[in-house]
């Protein structure tokens, strides 16, 4: 019960690896007018760690497969017009398919209307292009 209490006490830095904790710092700022945030990778805990939510329901983006579904994700993209995108972290494979590979159209659509912004460690984050 005491590790319990001490455990969901500590702060999110705790959680964090060096990489992550310079993105958070970095987008915390860069993002401070935004009310969302688009996560196009497996780090799925990036939303959470910049207290906002995600800009589409694509909360995991790697779910939206199907070609109806990347379409649908294009869509609340357009909709929700990011300002950025978290695009690539280290894990970026699950089960042998890069997201990138796994959502073809979705990813076309960022690369199209976004450009890589900045690197921060192993993370690549794209801006939308004006």
């Amino acid at each position: 019960n005491e590790r319990y209490k001490k455990f969901v006490n500590l702060e999110d830095e705790y959680f964090m690896n060096n990489g992550t904790k310079d993105l958070i710092d970095y987008m915390k700022v860069e993002s401070l007018n935004d009310s969302c945030v688009q996560n196009f990778t497996y780090e799925l805990a990036i939303p959470y760690y910049l207290k906002k939510p995600s800009c589409t329901p694509y909360y995991s983006s790697f779910l939206a497969g199907s070609i109806s579904l990347q379409k649908n994700y294009i869509s609340k993209l357009k909709e929700s017009n990011p300002s950025f995108i978290v695009y690539r972290s280290d894990k970026f494979i699950i089960d042998g398919i890069d997201i990138h590979e796994r959502l073809i159209n979705v990813n076309l659509y960022i690369k199209n209307n976004y450009y890589l912004h900045k690197k921060i460690n192993r993370f690549l984050i794209y801006k939308k292009k004006i």
